[in-house]
């Protein structure tokens, strides 16, 4: 994903928000791959915080399919 911030960059205080559609199907983590099963849109902040300097902060969710430690058994988490 390539984003401009060349608005964000040049103008103080400037805020930029923008939303994008996670493409991913799987989740990795430690080695360990799950299966996403509900997604939202990321919502990504780009915020100027001084001259040349800009903020990126970022929020999404998602659902994946664990196995419960205790029972073995397929749980959304």
């Amino acid at each position: 994903m390539l984003v401009n911030l060349t608005d964000v960059f040049s103008s103080e205080g400037k805020v930029v928000n923008k939303e994008y559609l996670m493409d991913a199907e799987t989740f990795t983590y430690n080695s360990d791959k799950f299966s996403i099963i509900s997604k939202e849109p990321v919502v990504i902040t780009f915020s100027n915080v001084s001259n040349g300097k800009a903020l990126v902060e970022g929020e999404g969710k998602l659902t994946i399919d664990m196995q419960c430690d205790r029972c073995l058994t397929s749980v959304p988490y």
